[in-house]
């Protein structure tokens, strides 16, 4: 009936406690079931991690210390009562069991959050092992049956009250992944695998085939686990230390899920000194942690004075939140704070001078709306944006709305402040004033909004157009394309579209391979692949190089073997179509070798090589054939063979019919007769080689080599190139020129 009456007042305690603080539902579902590790698993995780390791040390040192005490417990009662006094020593271990309760109780309740927090958890470490020292030489000098009931009721008191909640806080440093799987493997494996060692250990000591040591004598191996124990502690507390330092650098902790118990003195401690880091996002995160830690009297106002605008303005909201005497103390530094350059200082500031003055930060800031000061507009603004009062926001929302559009220079500083504010914004209303700013003239504003729409996240696509147009800004187009790059996967489908499109400016096109690159998946494979297709030659290459990066960034990825392999025969062919070309031209027709034509035919055969090793190194390992490519460009004859050979082992077939010709170092007049056969041509005059060129797809190629029938004089060409004027592309402008001029000097008398 008794033990029936606690459990209803337990689950009436309960239930209370659930009203008060109810249990967030959303983040209830994300929690899944943990899974166990295997033995060689959790072996590896203790390699992996020395602060476990001694973690691991110290609580089997504790499970043997208990196990020693327990059997000495046993021992003195049934030396003191009578081995055959059962029922007198039922009583004696239950009275001892009676005072562990109370005592442990009153420990946990009044004394381990005290002990945590003025005395740290270094010697929260010693208390157990120092009990069982003291407790060893008080059975060493007294033999009475109290010595060993103290110990025991000392031992198991601390156990599962300030120790154990030490081991809890021992845990809190390590990476979530690790804590996960490594500490059930910890409180459970380890304690009681140390227990069973404990046992055997006693067992050796006290029969009479061991060691043969009654229960006082037993002490001494007591004090040698105490010993032990106690270089493990200190040991423990450096580690922790180090590791707590560490995840404040990595950000392992959250903030939002620290419990009160966890801020011992050491903690604290080390969470103080991180203000003083130089790194501002430790810094911020300190004052963070501190906040959930009910600490945030301890952040100092000093850092109002911090050179990074975002502890600056974190300082103070820390500082609104305290509301004490000493921030009060502080409101000169604050409304000075009111002037910063920086926009989220400057409202910060507002709000925290309402905060402390118990004012409404609304009511100071509308005032401000109508000051001559656009930077002012813009801080009041930015207050009242976060009013919650629709009144407040549609005020805020027009003055913001105002600003952006004011075209006047004196307003640039203003704009950017607002671009900067409105990353932080929650509102997707105020988010959207974002999409102007981002074709704002100045690229100051412009930059500013693009780390507004980083800072505001992944989920509005709202802004993806705008960021798109900005590939075309030269000024804007690296930071537009990692903000579009920072979107991830999810925009990897509007970036095809807009690739594919050919009604789309061909330059923006352009620039979708190099963003496409940042984004390191499977996906930006499948769409850069298809787009080798493209008729445009720079939109090709800046596909290879896309895929190229993809390649090197992760050769995991999957590269369709049978789309790359036409590919690099097409280029095979653009390589041989040129060489013979070059040589009808400028060996067998004996023009100038230093004209432009000569020169944008070599060079377009070097890219068109340079293409070809591309390719092959999304198909083969790529280290491979960069060490090739270096090699037969660079290397010694024997090097070059070496790599000539590797080249016709890894390639097969039709693929290495049409590229070792192109790779390999063969005499001129072999590689031209081996490239016709390949063409299925034969050699060809001067007038039928350049006739091929003038109406060649790439501009600049058909222009130079019209110039070149012009230098020439070989005007028998001409109603050729009045063809091409007539009948070119309105886009190609170098052709146009380049035939007008040379039918103008053909007219000419």
């Amino acid at each position: 009936l008794v033990s029936g009456f606690l459990l209803i007042i337990c689950a009436g305690i309960t239930w209370m406690i659930l009203r008060r603080a109810p249990v967030d539902a959303a983040k209830a579902a994300e929690v899944k079931q943990e899974k166990g590790v295997s033995a060689t698993e959790a072996l590896q995780l203790l390699r992996s991690s020395k602060h476990l390791q001694i973690i691991a040390l110290v609580i089997s040192f504790a499970a043997v210390g208990a196990a020693i005490i327990e059997q000495q417990l046993n021992l003195a009662a049934a030396a003191s009562k009578g081995a055959g006094a059962t029922d007198a020593i039922t009583i004696f271990l239950g009275q001892v069991q009676r005072w562990t309760s109370i005592i442990g109780f009153v420990i946990q309740i009044w004394l381990t959050s005290k002990i945590h927090r003025y005395l740290g958890i270094g010697f929260a470490l010693m208390m157990l092992p120092v009990s069982l020292g003291t407790s060893a030489v008080v059975m060493l000098v007294n033999g009475a049956l109290w010595a060993p009931a103290f110990a025991r009721v000392l031992d198991q008191s601390l156990r599962y009250t300030v120790d154990k909640t030490t081991r809890e806080i021992l845990f809190l440093p390590l990476q979530e992944d690790l804590k996960l799987k490594a500490k059930s493997f910890v409180d459970v494996t380890v304690d009681r695998s140390a227990k069973a060692i404990g046992a055997v250990l006693t067992l050796i000591l006290v029969k009479p085939w061991g060691f043969d040591l009654d229960w006082q004598r037993l002490s001494y191996a007591s004090l040698t686990v105490t010993a032990l124990w106690i270089f493990m502690s200190l040991r423990a507390k450096r580690g922790y230390l180090t590791a707590f330092r560490q995840s404040i650098e990595r950000r392992d902790l959250e903030p939002s899920e620290l419990r009160l118990n966890a801020a011992d003195l050491s903690t604290i401690e080390t969470l103080v000194q991180e203000l003083s880091h130089p790194d501002a996002r430790r810094v911020i995160y300190a004052i963070e942690v501190l906040e959930s830690l009910d600490k945030r009297n301890l952040v100092t106002p000093l850092l109002l004075y911090h050179e990074a605008p975002a502890v600056r303005a974190r300082a103070l909201r820390a500082l609104a939140a305290n509301r004490s005497d000493a921030a009060a103390r502080w409101t000169p530094q604050i409304r000075r704070a009111l002037g910063d350059a920086d926009p989220l200082v400057r409202a910060a500031a507002l709000r925290a001078l309402a905060a402390i003055g118990q004012d409404d930060a609304a009511a100071l800031a509308r005032p401000l709306l109508s000051d001559d000061d656009p930077r002012i507009r813009t801080t009041a603004a930015i207050a009242l944006a976060a009013s919650p009062v629709e009144a407040d926001q549609d005020l805020a929302h027009a003055a913001l709305a105002a600003l952006i559009t004011d075209p006047d220079a004196s307003s640039q500083h203003a704009r950017r402040d607002a671009a900067r504010a409105l990353g932080e914004s929650q509102d997707a209303r105020f988010r959207q004033l974002l999409v102007p700013l981002l074709h704002d003239p100045d690229p100051r504003v412009a930059d500013a909004a693009m780390d507004g729409v980083r800072r505001s996240g992944t989920a509005d696509f709202l802004f993806v157009p705008a960021l798109m147009r900005l590939l075309r800004n030269r000024q804007v187009k690296g930071r537009a394309r990692e903000t579009l790059a920072g979107y991830g996967e999810p925009i990897i489908g509007a970036l095809a579209h807009f690739m594919r499109d050919a009604d789309e400016d061909l330059w923006l096109r352009r620039h979708i391979p190099t963003t496409l690159a940042r984004i390191v998946s499977q996906r930006s494979v499948d769409v850069l692949l298809p787009a080798l297709q493209e008729p445009d030659g720079f939109l090709r290459y800046k596909t290879m190089a896309a895929l190229e990066r993809l390649r090197r960034g992760d050769v995991s990825l999957a590269f369709d073997r049978g789309l790359l392999e036409p590919h690099v025969v097409r280029e095979a062919r653009s390589f041989f179509a040129l060489l013979s070309l070059h040589h009808n031209l400028f060996v067998r027709g004996r023009l100038p070798s230093g004209t432009l034509l000569a020169r944008a035919i070599d060079e377009k055969m070097t890219r068109a090589k340079d293409r070809i090793y591309r390719l092959l190194s999304l198909i083969f390992p790529w280290k491979d054939i960069a060490a090739a490519q270096w090699t037969l460009g660079h290397g010694d004859s024997r090097s070059r063979a070496s790599a000539s050979e590797y080249l016709d082992n890894v390639l097969s077939g039709r693929l290495r019919q049409m590229v070792m010709p192109v790779l390999e170092d063969l005499p001129l007049d072999e590689k031209v007769r081996r490239g016709n056969v390949i063409q299925r041509t034969r050699p060809r005059n001067v007038e039928d080689s350049l006739l091929e060129l003038i109406n060649d797809d790439n501009q600049v190629i058909a222009a130079v080599a019209i110039d070149e029938v012009r230098a020439q004089g070989l005007w028998a060409l001409a109603p050729d190139i009045e063809h091409v004027l007539a009948h070119r592309d309105v886009r190609d402008w170098y052709v146009f020129e380049a035939a007008s001029w040379a039918l103008a000097e053909q007219r000419m008398p």
